[in-house]
């Protein structure tokens, strides 16, 4: 038996013969058995005590739940600039097996709570990889490379005992790989698995959750708070003390049950002869320290948590600047998780666009892929869009007296507008014309899906256009692709039938002469142009100005 072993037996011992919580080890000694990781004991009890944390206790329930609500915020959205690519990352994110935005809000519950989550990944023949959070309580060892821990390459499961299920293959202690691609060549890849894990001490493998220092604490603030309750209850707790002259000890225990039988209501009136007087006794309960202790446990419980006490429904200060001052730290934690969450995202989209790449050749598995979410404060976007405003204003200004032409002006004034709108994807739908089939002047391609977004999108751009003097639209707008004019030098009447034949035999019956929908292609909305149109003899020429990202 090693002495490490040795070590997670004794402790384990002690700590159940002493019932206490945390056994330390001399500091010497534990540096002698050469890790910077916990003991698996210690690591896996510290996770159950914070999972039991959670379920119970409303503190540590709510420390998890504000680190999703800014970390998640309004949802994660997926995106590349590889069309093939951008839809596929749409239809895995949103599988109805999968359904990431809801389960995120899960996924980083869990990273809070425990510290590391574990995916597995699995393939079906079709290449759609389904996500599966595996709790870290599963998980009985990660294999790295003998030289570098940050190199995970497999993770064994522990047995599990579950009646009436003996002898599966499920249960046993299997193992994974951390990526499985090398086995599949043209047909889906075995299932692998991903670890991610916060609170790493340099040289660790495994993390640590965030409730971690906080339990001690989070139990005393409990206790404290029960304590307070059972006092506060016997504080207003009194007993009757009745003298009187007893002729005897029966006459007495016959006065005593007279009055346990019927004894005083508070306010009632007592008549009694000068015999017999009354006394009450109350227990001397005040403490003026009580409200600084449990006012100390709670800042204490803060400070761990990287929140200021305003977050726990605990007033910090009389002035909202000082509370807003003190929000600053715990703005920037959010946001340093959020960007380690949205990178954990970015890699299981990767890794679900490579193992579909093993089934479809043509999939660009090396195409950029961003996981885009949510601003941590509103406070901050109103702040810009107010320094905007003034900095407009001073644009119309210098666009007034002829220092800038229209093009710069747009240019300075639509960045803000578009990027208010998050990216989006439409599809093509049936061919349409302007402004009937009969005399068709314009030929389009329709679009459906979301395209109310494009709508309003485009209403926002018009009444941005309008407000810097340049008028606005005056038809209604309905959202299309312009495939084409149609011209007739001898200006009669053109009819759809009338069209070109590669024309026709693309998009028109040949039998009826009507239009028809051409195969559904994805058309993504990632940016908003400005375009110049310059005429010349051969007809207009278009030059982009700009280009205008969404947000």
């Amino acid at each position: 038996m090693d002495i490490r072993t040795a070590l997670d037996r004794f402790t384990r011992r002690l700590r159940h013969a002493l019932r206490v919580e945390t056994v330390i080890v001399d500091p010497g000694f534990r540096e002698f058995t050469g890790t910077r990781e916990r003991e698996s004991w210690d690591r896996e009890e510290l996770q159950r005590q914070a999972l039991e944390a959670w379920r119970y206790n409303p503190i540590a329930r709510r420390i998890v739940a504000l680190t999703t609500e800014y970390v998640i915020g309004g949802g994660i959205q997926l995106r590349s600039p590889n069309p093939r690519v951008h839809a596929f990352l749409q239809a895995w994110w949103r599988n109805p097996l999968n359904d990431c935005p809801l389960r995120a809000l899960e996924w980083c519950d869990e990273l809070t709570r425990s510290g590391e989550i574990f995916f597995l990944l699995s393939t079906d023949a079709a290449g759609m990889t389904y996500v599966r959070a595996v709790p870290a309580l599963q998980i009985s060892a990660i294999e790295t490379s003998a030289n570098d821990t940050c190199q995970e390459i497999a993770y064994t499961f522990k047995p599990a005992d579950v009646p009436g299920w003996e002898g599966s293959p499920w249960l046993d202690a299997r193992t994974h790989p951390a990526d499985g691609l090398e086995a599949a060549e043209g047909c889906a890849p075995p299932p692998a698995m991903r670890h991610y894990a916060i609170n790493r001490p340099v040289g660790a493998v495994h993390g640590e959750s965030d409730l971690a220092p906080l339990l001690r604490w989070l139990s005393r603030y409990t206790n404290w708070l029960e304590d307070r309750a059972r006092l506060n209850r016997y504080r207003n707790s009194f007993y009757f003390v009745v003298k009187a002259r007893f002729t005897s000890e029966t006459e007495r225990r016959a006065r005593q049950a007279l009055l346990n039988s019927n004894p005083p209501t508070p306010g009632s009136i007592l008549v009694a002869d000068s015999s017999e007087s009354w006394e009450v006794i109350s227990p001397q309960l005040e403490s003026h320290e009580a409200a600084a202790d449990g006012l100390a446990i709670k800042k204490m419980i803060a400070a761990g948590a990287g929140i200021p006490l305003h977050f726990l429904a605990e007033p910090e200060s009389s002035t909202r600047t000082t509370a807003e001052s003190a929000g600053g730290p715990a703005f920037r934690f959010f946001e340093q998780r959020q960007t380690f969450f949205l990178r954990m995202v970015e890699d299981l989209a990767r890794a679900a666009v490579r193992r579909y790449g093993c089934v479809n050749q043509r999939l660009d598995v090396e195409a950029a892929i961003e996981a885009i979410g949510t601003d941590l404060s509103s406070r901050d976007n109103a702040a810009l869009a107010e320094a905007a405003g003034e900095v407009l204003e001073s644009w119309l200004g210098l666009y007034d007296r002829g220092l800038v032409d229209a093009a710069e002006l747009l240019r300075m004034a639509l960045p803000a507008v578009v990027m208010a709108e998050p990216a989006f994807d439409l599809r093509t739908a049936a061919l349409g014309v302007f402004p009937n089939f009969r005399h068709p002047r314009v030929l389009w391609l329709g679009l459906h899906g979301p395209a109310h977004r494009l709508e309003r999108l485009v209403a926002q751009v018009d009444a941005a256009v309008a407000d810097l003097g340049f008028g606005g639209r005056d038809e209604v707008y309905h959202p299309h692709i312009t495939l084409g004019r149609v011209r007739n030098q001898s200006s009669e009447t053109v009819r759809l039938r009338e069209l070109p034949d590669v024309i026709k035999e693309r998009f028109v019956n040949a039998e009826t002469g009507a239009a028809i929908a051409p195969p559904s292609a994805p058309v993504p909305v990632r940016e908003v142009q400005l375009v110049r149109s310059l005429l010349g003899r051969d007809g207009a020429r278009y030059e982009v100005v700009a280009s205008f990202p969404l947000g």
